[in-house]
């Protein structure tokens, strides 16, 4: 799993491997930022996010099939920020975000509907769970709505994809038009302000939709 940010002017890649390793590369100079990449978790890592916390650090966060969820400094060490938290059951995906109110969040998606939007930084650990998720949550991305309010879009198994409001932590609207398990999802805001969801499917079908 992979995910780009910039940092000091530069794009950066964080690059999840299969044994729970994180490397961070310097895509300005293509060099890795580490000597050695950070184990931080036990299994495959499925989900990587960035985000920065009040006090100005900057923070990647990880999950992974062994079910943790882990906060760690954006550092050539990728240094861990307290212990990784295990809600349960295997996760599949993470993206963080601010709320209306400024407070920074991670949302997961995992097993059996499990959906969980969590306060950064994890210490304490601190979650609200997303009811009307049935079936396992395998993609989620973060973006803004047309109005310019924060919005999830969640897929699941059974090719369905939910539209979450996460300062509610409640589903707001449910679409449909797959009919297999929806892998990989993108929302953007278009110049003209309209806000563009992409899924892809395990039948190889990408679809659109103007949310």
């Amino acid at each position: 799993y992979t995910t780009l940010f910039r940092s000091l002017g530069r794009p950066h890649l964080l690059a999840g491997l299969s044994d729970g390793r994180v490397w961070l590369l310097d895509c300005g100079n293509g060099k890795r930022s580490q000597y050695r990449p950070a184990r931080l978790h036990h299994r495959r890592v499925t989900g990587l996010s960035t985000i920065e916390l009040d006090d100005g650090t900057p923070v990647a966060v990880s999950v992974g099939m062994d079910g943790t969820v882990r906060l760690s400094q954006l550092d050539a060490s990728l240094r861990p920020v307290g212990a990784a938290v295990r809600p349960g059951g295997a996760i599949y995906a993470v993206a963080a975000l601010r709320l209306a109110s400024g407070q920074p969040v991670a949302v997961t998606a995992g097993k059996n509907g499990a959906v969980r939007i969590w306060d950064l930084p994890l210490e304490p650990a601190r979650y609200r769970s997303v009811p009307g998720h049935e079936h396992d949550v395998l993609a989620l991305a973060a973006g803004t709505g047309p109005h310019g309010d924060a919005l999830v879009l969640t897929s699941d198994s059974h090719g369905r994809l939910r539209i979450v409001d996460p300062d509610e932590a409640a589903v707001a609207d449910v679409l449909e038009g797959h009919g297999n398990r929806v892998t990989r999802l993108a929302v953007e805001r278009t110049s003209d302000g309209r806000s563009i969801a992409v899924s892809a499917d395990a039948d190889g079908i990408v679809r659109s939709w103007e949310l």
